[in-house]
């Protein structure tokens, strides 16, 4: 029967070179799961930029018909105070 001797510092060695490979396994587990959440952040960044591009040109799109209609609604107003201001007038010096 033969018993394995294991020197100390051989098993330390083994422990560190271990615990390295374990670290830098993590670490580059980590590195890639930071650069896919920072991916995925840029592209939901990029779609909130977007999709606010398309509210705000509706939006300016919304409010430049309604500044045409309360111009055109104006001025059809003061068309017809004019047309009425004239009828009064003409009422007026009969």
């Amino acid at each position: 029967m033969q018993i394995m001797c294991v020197h100390i510092p051989d098993l330390y060695l083994w422990f560190l070179v271990y615990r390295d490979d374990q670290r830098l396994d993590y670490e580059g587990r980590l590195q890639r799961e930071l650069e896919a959440l920072r991916a995925r952040t840029a592209l939901e960044m990029d779609q909130a930029r977007s999709q606010l591009t398309e509210v705000m040109e509706r939006d300016r799109h919304s409010l430049t018909e309604a500044r045409d209609i309360a111009m055109t609604e104006r001025n059809t107003a003061q068309c017809r105070e004019r047309d009425t201001n004239t009828q009064y007038q003409n009422l007026l010096k009969e």
